[in-house]
């Protein structure tokens, strides 16, 4: 059913695009309300979605369903309003972290992510002064060592050793939170540590 609508969609035909809408609206405004705290934001990106979908329908690849097209649309826009709003990558990694585990429709994630947040935060806040400021301008505002270096007017030498003792600290701090009893702040734990391991 749907392939025949998609078909009808990339020849132009409007009723085809009305018989996705209602099948999909309601979806995806569910999707951003679950990240979002605005339905007017919410409303916004259901109808962004839904003319980029008009506008690129004779660039779907997908003629079995737009529902990837419909969602990748309505996360991408989802991530620019926070990082206009908060300018926060960790919410990226929120996002990522709640369709890969099927959490999407859960009512719950903005609580969660603020609590995530105050974590890490609160863990970021307790070291040194220096590796304090290094560790979030690295970490959550994806910062070079150079570029680092300039805005706090220290060595790039300096900058390394601080994010190193930071982020082993940080590591080290946030390895017990492990046994979270909420599953999606246990994943994200887990998959930021597991981040700054590497580093």
């Amino acid at each position: 059913m749907e392939q025949d609508l998609i078909k009808h969609l990339k020849a132009g035909d409007r009723h085809a695009f009305d018989r996705l809408y209602g099948l999909y609206a309601g979806r995806i405004m569910s999707f951003c309300i679950t990240y979002l705290n605005s339905t007017e934001d919410a409303e916004d990106i259901v109808q962004d979605v839904f003319i980029a979908l008009w506008n690129n329908r004779n660039k779907l690849k997908n003629t079995v369903s737009v529902k990837p097209f419909l969602y990748t649309a309505a996360r991408n826009r989802i991530l620019n309003i926070y990082r206009t709003k908060a300018n926060s990558p960790l919410y990226e990694d929120y996002v990522n972290i709640r369709e890969e585990y099927g959490h999407e429709t859960s009512d719950t994630s903005s609580i969660e992510y603020e609590e995530f947040e105050r974590i890490v935060m609160d863990r970021i806040n307790a070291l040194p002064k220096t590796q304090m400021a290094v560790v979030t301008l690295s970490r959550l505002h994806n910062m070079s060592v150079d570029e680092i270096a300039r805005k706090l007017q220290l060595r790039p030498q300096t900058v390394k050793n601080a994010l190193s003792s930071g982020l082993k600290s940080l590591h080290q701090s946030l390895l017990p939170l492990l046994r979270y009893d909420s599953v999606i702040i246990f994943v994200f734990l887990k998959v930021f540590i597991d981040n700054i391991r590497v580093l």
